[in-house]
């Protein structure tokens, strides 16, 4: 249930409404965007990332897959090398970088962006931030400071860590 504690608009001329209801205006959503993180064992293995276009149920985030329309007009790479770049990034001697078209729009609340690999002996990382300038009701409070003014962020990365194939499952002894 929504509250609206005095919600009289008054602007500069003194004109203002008190009647009415804002809530029966139609459907309230309260909405965020999430990019799920990647890894690939191998550099020269591209990476899949998903947008995701969620809705608060009044539980639970879940996808919201009625939105057609959502779409993100532009991205920020950062890495250990690289900072605010918008469509490729260095990681080691090579690059990736963003698909040709990555501002389409979402189907069924979700996006898939693949990101091209860096090349054989390139591990590394790269943050991948949708801006989100133009849509803040996508913006939500990632860093717990009560602002909802925060951009989601995931984080591609390739061959940073591979582990041994052949153990199944390994547990450290506490005494």
């Amino acid at each position: 249930m929504l509250i609206y504690p005095n919600l009289t608009a008054t602007d500069s001329d003194a004109v203002s409404g008190s009647e009415g209801d804002p809530a029966a205006a139609g459907r309230f959503i309260s909405g965020r965007m999430v990019i799920e993180s990647g890894h690939a064992f191998l550099e020269t293995d591209p990476i899949n990332l998903t947008l995701d276009a969620q809705m608060y149920d009044g539980n639970r985030w879940t996808t919201h897959s009625a939105d057609q329309c959502t779409s993100v007009s532009a991205f920020r790479m950062d890495n250990d090398q690289e900072e605010n770049q918008s469509s490729s990034i260095r990681i080691g001697e090579g690059t990736t970088s963003l698909p040709a078209n990555p501002y389409e729009t979402f189907d069924a609340g979700q996006h898939s962006l693949t990101l091209s690999a860096p090349g054989e002996g390139n591990s590394g990382f790269t943050n991948l931030t949708p801006l989100l300038n133009d849509q803040p009701w996508l913006r939500h409070d990632w860093t717990g400071n009560a602002q909802y003014t925060d951009n989601p962020s995931g984080r591609a990365a390739w061959g940073l860590y591979r582990g041994n194939p052949n153990i199944i499952y390994m547990r450290e002894i506490w005494r």
